[in-house]
């Protein structure tokens, strides 16, 4: 096959690429879904722009094909800066000397299999707030709970663990109060934290299903996300009283559920996403299994809300390899006057 026609057939499918991916994005905007291929498609939405980035040599070519090459990759470039940047580009902003500062980590241990060095290792490093662990399982809590020197930082701890993925844990520099609660189906851990001379703050640690996978027609997988949004209803029927009563709420963990999907709706309804308002970047903290190693992560489901008072000022993942397929997610929330 010559070289003009091998060029001919990567010029179509350029085109053909980016055609697809723009009628992708506007289905997926104009009747976004919860499940079925829809809903992967907005998962997934950022990366099939970035695939056409290797039809870009292209654009280079001479003739009618190559032209429309070129304005069709423009368009695609305007419509990814306009659906992906906002809320990539947030600052940090200066803390109030008056104000409560109140660090929060987030980490699921996916299942344990982080090695338990390692984990007390990196809580020995946090600074001291609170600290929220997902998939806690007996051997990390047992690992946790004896280490002194988290002692020192994080005396109060609520340590839930089990051996699926779904034990919590509660880590906190300041007094927990006894009537904390947790549930497991969801997974849901309710407490309050009350900072000296400060305000009581209820921390809110959950991690719904993720959504599955099912055979569909034909035997092809579709997506079925129905168990993880009813566990965000449990989560909603959890964190709305508290909302309403006032008090200063966080909410952390691994939600499972990326910003696009019509579940991160339901979930972040009168909330504040410490990354939509002052992350720098796309904040991304998970990465499959299988690339666990990487010093990125691919998707962002891992996140820290807060309301009634509680103000964000800077969040970011910390994806150093430590033998989860999560990183390891930091905020800084001020509550005014506390």
């Amino acid at each position: 096959m010559s070289r003009p026609v091998i060029r001919g057939l990567l010029l179509s499918l350029g085109i053909a690429g980016c055609v697809a991916v723009l009628l992708m994005t506007t289905v997926g905007l104009v009747a976004p879904q919860r499940d079925g291929l829809v809903a992967v498609s907005l998962i997934l939405a950022p990366y099939p722009f970035l695939m056409l980035l290797v039809f870009l040599p292209l654009c280079f070519a001479h003739g009618t094909r190559a032209r429309l090459l070129r304005r069709l990759m423009a368009v695609c470039a305007i419509v990814f800066l306009v659906r992906f940047m906002p809320g990539t580009v947030s600052v940090a902003r200066a803390p109030d000397p008056g104000a409560l500062q109140v660090p929060v980590a987030s980490w699921n241990l996916e299942l344990g299999r982080a090695d338990p060095s390692i984990v007390v290792a990196a809580i020995r490093q946090m600074s001291a707030g609170v600290v929220a662990l997902e998939e806690l399982t007996p051997g990390h809590a047992a690992a946790i709970g004896a280490d002194p020197a988290i002692a020192i930082t994080f005396p109060y701890q609520v340590l839930r663990p089990r051996g699926g993925s779904d034990g919590l844990g509660l880590l906190s520099s300041w007094p927990i109060d006894p009537d904390w609660t947790v549930s497991y189906a969801p997974p849901i851990l309710d407490a309050r934290i009350s900072p000296a001379d400060g305000q009581a703050i209820a921390v809110v640690v959950a991690h719904p299903y993720r959504g599955t996978f099912p055979p569909g027609i034909l035997g092809v997988p579709t997506y079925d996300a129905r168990d993880r949004d009813a566990a965000i209803g449990d989560i909603r029927r959890v964190i709305d009283p508290i909302l309403a009563a006032g008090t200063p709420l966080i909410l952390v963990g691994d939600f499972n559920t990326v910003d696009r999907e019509v579940g991160y709706a339901d979930l972040a309804a009168g909330l504040t996403d410490a990354q939509h308002a002052v992350g720098l970047g796309p904040g991304l903290t998970w990465r499959p299994g299988d690339i666990e190693w990487l010093p990125f992560g691919l998707l962002r489901i891992d996140a820290v809300f807060s309301a009634n008072g509680l103000v964000p000022l800077s969040v970011g993942p910390d994806c150093t390899p430590r033998g989860s397929d999560h990183c390891i997610l930091h905020a800084l929330l001020e509550l005014p006057g506390g």
